[in-house]
């Protein structure tokens, strides 16, 4: 079975006269009482005063509550803190029975039509499930507490560790870690866990206040989160695999800086801008290559990363009934939403002096696809002018057909009612088959309404779609104009 990050072990960022490598550092289970626990849930013999017992001998702590995911996804909602869990004494557990065994048996004594055996039976049944789920119950919360201590023993000598720079936590909430490799180099990890879809996992990588974004992001995948690339070095999804790859990012990173932080964060910015702005040259020349392209690879790897993501099966169906309009639309949005970059790229200016090339092709490029977003605004209203014209005779015939088909409905429906009094076990499901095979024309009417229902249908989709692509082409040249960027 496969080993799993802070289940197993704890992911760390250790050092080694100057190397930075991820490791794992093994969590020594308390495997003995946990198997103790697991067996005596199973064994009939065994009540849940036993389970108890055997945990409060082996558990000794202060009963201190911890405020930690596991075992829970991180991106469940309201999780509990683990905490010790509840030993009751023998008289509260017999009371609770008791208690309890009245509940059933006044239950079982209502339930009519069955023998006094089947009752004694039934309430025999629900007393033993009753005592099972109390053991399930506690089971869960000793297990839960076992593993939460075994981690925070582990987290403990992994924090005396002066070799540990950085490791993998279940803290629920906001935490933020930051490792400075010196005074100018800064690498944050900031998660929030147990928060449902506000959870989030992100690493921050910043040198002398210029961060180190992944600027290639935004041309190398179908969708891309500009947002969070401005924001974030790396965004993750919020799940315990993550921590290998961070960790694993933070550790090469941290271990490429021996050549050189200044030399380090050029070569990243170089490669990040250099291969952004020949991404958006290559969008601008044939968009249609470069989603043809992406559509092909649909199935690339994007890793746990939230920022960025593949063409979907959806996008991809839309791609081949539109494959002009939405290749122009990609060509647009990647190209305007580049606008976004220009503070970013103008901060790496410091470092990276060429960034003031990259951030006047960006100008260029969106100056340059202006004319081209009015013309196909103007082509794509031309068309739903023609769309919307094609539709209003075919819905003027389906209001028509609809007021001939509610009158045939009624005349149907008068018949029925005097055949149903002479066959009262008559359906209208098998009336109206009967009825279909006399009158022609009552079946013709309904395939003639559901043909031209389609037709309309199909025109007002194509409607709808044109008017979003309108929508996204206005918004890209809205940014354009924000930027002030239109020609005078």
């Amino acid at each position: 079975m496969e080993k799993e990050i802070n289940r197993d072990y704890i992911g760390v960022v250790k050092e080694h006269n100057g190397v930075y490598k991820f490791e794992q550092v093994p969590i020594v289970e308390s495997f003995e009482i946990k198997e103790q626990l697991r067996a005596m849930c199973e064994n009939p013999n065994r009540t849940l005063l036993d389970m108890q017992e055997a945990f409060a001998m082996n558990i000794k702590t202060d009963k201190k509550a911890y405020a930690c995911c596991l075992p829970y996804s991180y991106s469940s909602s309201y999780i509990d803190w683990v905490r010790y869990p509840k030993i009751k004494t023998y008289n509260e557990y017999q009371t609770d029975k008791q208690v309890r065994i009245h509940e059933i048996e006044d239950a079982v004594r209502k339930e009519g039509y069955i023998s006094q055996s089947e009752k004694e039976q039934k309430i025999k049944e629900r007393i033993e499930k009753y005592e099972q789920s109390l053991e399930d119950e506690f089971l869960r919360a000793a297990l839960r507490y076992i593993e939460t201590m075994d981690f925070t023993a582990t987290k403990a000598r992994v924090k005396a560790m002066d070799a540990v720079k950085m490791s993998s936590h279940e803290y629920i909430g906001w935490t933020a870690m930051e490792y400075r490799i010196n005074k100018d180099l800064r690498i944050k990890v900031m998660t929030n866990f147990g928060y449902g879809s506000s959870s989030y996992f992100f690493v921050n990588v910043c040198y002398k206040g210029i961060d180190l974004l992944p600027y290639a992001q935004t041309v190398n995948y179908y969708y891309a989160r500009i947002q969070d690339i401005i924001a974030h070095t790396r965004s993750y999804r919020a799940e315990r695999d993550s921590w290998h790859i961070a960790l694993d990012f933070v550790a090469n990173l941290s271990d490429r800086a021996r050549i050189g932080l200044e030399k380090l964060v050029y070569e990243w910015l170089h490669n990040e801008i250099t291969e952004m702005i020949a991404g958006l040259k290559n969008i601008k020349e044939d968009p249609k290559m470069v989603l043809a392209k992406v559509v092909k690879n649909k199935f690339g790897v994007v890793g746990n990363l939230v920022s960025v993501r593949s063409i979907s099966d959806l996008e991809i169906k839309e791609y081949g009934a539109y494959p002009d309009e939405l290749a122009l639309v990609f060509k647009m949005e990647k190209i305007s939403n580049a606008l976004i970059l220009l503070k970013k790229l103008e901060q790496a200016t410091a470092i990276y002096p060429d960034a003031t090339q990259a951030i006047q092709t960006i100008k260029e490029l969106n100056q340059a696809i202006v004319p081209e977003i009015s013309r196909a605004v103007e082509e794509i209203k031309c068309q739903l002018s023609s769309l919307k014209d094609r539709l209003r005779p075919i819905a003027k015939e389906l209001s028509n057909l609809y007021a001939q088909k509610k009158e045939q409905d009624e005349m149907a429906y008068a018949v029925y009612e005097r055949w149903n009094r002479r066959t009262p076990d008559l359906t209208w499901t098998k009336f109206i088959i009967v009825y279909n095979e006399k009158h022609k024309e009552f079946a013709a009417l309904q395939n003639t309404i559901i043909r031209l229902s389609n037709r309309k249908k199909k025109i007002e989709t194509e409607i709808f779609d044109r008017k979003s692509f309108v929508e996204r082409l206005q918004k890209c040249y809205a940014d354009i104009a924000r930027a002030k960027l239109l020609a005078a």
